[in-house]
């Protein structure tokens, strides 16, 4: 009778040392994917704040900032559900301000109330005049 005789060559397998650094490449790749993908969800967060800061303050300078005209003043602040915002209007140099027309920069600051630790700046350029 025939016997077989199995013999294991050096090309039958991966060796242990081969096996580990395969998993050390792939641990690598899925560490930076991972890290993309906190970056990527990241960005959105912040974008979809800065939306609502936008929109926020486009509200504001069409409501609030013409109120501020025509009673005289030049410094406010105020809150909603949306967030919270600080007025300023900063007169043309030799223009004077007076209740009933503006004409210089408006800087609004507002903290969207999603995102209340991170404030953001916007200034306008002013003409305004009560009607």
């Amino acid at each position: 009778m025939n016997k077989v005789k199995l013999t294991h060559g050096a090309d039958d397998g991966f060796t242990l040392v081969e096996t580990i650094v395969a998993f050390l490449v792939l641990a690598i790749a899925m560490g930076i994917a991972t890290q993309t993908i906190n970056m990527a969800t990241a960005g959105i967060a912040r974008s979809a704040g800065s939306e609502r800061a936008i929109e926020l303050v486009e509200s504001i300078h069409l409501i609030e900032v013409p109120k501020l005209v025509v009673v005289g003043l030049d410094v406010a602040e105020g809150a909603d559900e949306r967030g919270h915002w600080k007025i300023k209007l900063n007169p043309q140099d030799g223009q004077n301000y007076g209740a009933g027309s503006f004409f210089g920069f408006t800087s609004i600051e507002v903290s969207v109330s999603s995102n209340p630790g991170h404030p953001e700046s916007f200034v306008y350029f002013d003409n305004w005049r009560a009607k």
